[in-house]
């Protein structure tokens, strides 16, 4: 079972995208963590990627909106 500090650091490297560090916080919270707190650790890891994964579709999506003129907003940011 989790403590309530592992509940926060796992939180926060979720949260790490809302500062503004997407993928730099969730990768030195895995390293910071990966022999302290298993948990920790594959949550620091799971936020890593979905950051990642934000990231890429946003780019995907700005690449969309300027092939389409600006139409493709309409379909992107929904």
């Amino acid at each position: 079972m989790p403590t309530k500090n592992e509940k926060f650091l796992a939180a926060a490297g979720h949260l790490g995208y809302l500062v503004g560090l997407p993928l730099i916080f969730p990768l030195v919270l895995y390293i910071w963590q990966r022999d302290q707190s298993r948990f920790v650790a594959e949550q620091a890891k799971q936020a890593a990627i979905l950051h990642l994964t934000a990231i890429f579709v946003l780019l995907i999506g700005i690449g969309f909106s300027f092939a389409t003129f600006g139409l493709g907003v309409a379909v992107v940011v929904p």
